[in-house]
């Protein structure tokens, strides 16, 4: 039986006439070495001389291709789909007089992206021997995702920033580091810095046609649908393009349909998968909210929403002083005249409980909850 540094041949036990061959050199994760295409056919030759063993089987056979939806685009467009629903199911907000807060809105974007890099790298596995993989069983590095997730925000920024300048709305250029984040979240293992500041580059643009569409269709959805929806169908698709025959799946020290990287990235598995990660969160996401809007329903009367529900469910009158409500309207609050407002809430549709007043603040207090 011949030896080799970089891999292994044995006759089967149980069948002599079937030898088996094993590449061997899993702390470098089987990679192709300079000796390794000389003992492979080295082996072959040793294979069709024996007369005992005329069968060659690999156990690292290419498997069943893989499709590279993972956690981020999932749950981006999980997300995306019940909260469409939901802004289909409830209509249009009363109209807010509050501004956007430039300095919580920053605070938070900035908070976002200091995260970002953490749980992205936690995606992967550090094997130790083999260094850094993927999510899904890609060859990788954490400098190489380090890289990938900056330059998906300095794209995402640039071209968020000519959207704000274009549009005279500041909070693109804020968001636009985060739709480049999204555009890329499946590319992080399995690209080049260069093809993630491109990609990302699209994102605010996927942004802002997103967000004019929810706007014509009437949907109260301007943040969450635009932003992820469309960004992550992007990214899964963009993974098939620039991964496609890249090598991933399997288990570390698995042999056989699950032995390391026995897949490999396609087109026309990623385009499928995006069919179906829509087809269940689309359907999980209308069977939940059709759950809560004939239990507990979607949406309260209109003049606990303009007024607000800690006003009416929780008697924050004496705590919220600065919130300009109009205690008149409270006390002509009538659930009659505000019912068939989307779907109210039982506990709305059912108060109708007398309105104090406290004689220190002479601000009024609900009784009756």
């Amino acid at each position: 039986m011949p030896t080799f540094t970089t891999l292994r041949i044995d006759k089967d036990p149980d069948e002599p006439r079937i030898a088996r061959l094993l590449l061997a050199r899993p702390e470098k994760l089987n990679a192709i070495s300079r000796t390794m295409p000389d003992e492979i056919a080295h082996a072959i030759r040793w294979a069709e001389a024996d007369d005992e063993a005329p069968l060659l089987i690999d156990p690292c056979e290419t498997g069943p291709t893989h499709s590279l939806v993972f956690a981020g685009p999932g749950a981006f467009k999980s997300m995306c789909a019940v909260s469409t629903i939901l802004a289909w199911r409830l209509g249009p907000r009363l109209t807010s007089t509050n501004g956007l807060n430039p300095h919580m809105f920053g605070s938070g974007i900035l908070v976002l992206m200091l995260a970002i890099p953490l749980f992205v790298i936690g995606c992967g596995y550090v094997t130790p021997g083999s260094g850094y993989t993927g999510i899904s069983g890609t060859t990788s590095g954490i400098g190489i995702v380090l890289c990938n997730i900056f330059a998906a925000f300095a794209g995402g920024g640039m071209s968020g920033g000519v959207i704000a300048y274009r549009t005279h709305k500041p909070v693109n250029a804020l968001l636009g580091p985060i739709a480049g984040y999204v555009a890329c979240t499946a590319i992080f293992d399995i690209a080049w810095p260069w093809e993630c500041l491109l990609v990302s580059m699209v994102g605010p643009i996927i942004m802002y046609f997103s967000k004019d569409l929810m706007t014509r269709l009437n949907l109260d959805d301007q943040k969450l649908m635009p932003l992820a929806l469309g960004n992550a169908i992007f990214s899964v698709l963009m993974a098939g393009i620039i991964g496609a025959g890249r090598a991933q799946g399997g288990v570390a020290g698995a042999t056989g349909a699950y032995a390391f990287q026995h897949a490999h990235i396609s087109f026309v598995m990623q385009c499928i998968g995006v069919v179906v990660t829509l087809l269940i969160c689309v359907g999980s996401g209308l069977l939940l909210v059709f759950l809560l809007e004939r239990t507990m329903g979607l949406r309260v009367a209109r003049q606990i929403e303009q007024d607000g529900l800690d006003m009416w469910y929780w008697n924050e009158w004496r705590k919220s002083r600065k919130m300009r409500v109009s205690p008149k309207a409270m006390s002509n609050y009538d659930p009659a005249r505000n019912a068939g407002h989307g779907s109210v809430s039982k506990l709305a549709r059912t108060y109708d409980g007398p309105v104090l007043v406290d004689e220190e603040s002479a601000l009024p207090v609900r009784s009756g909850l």
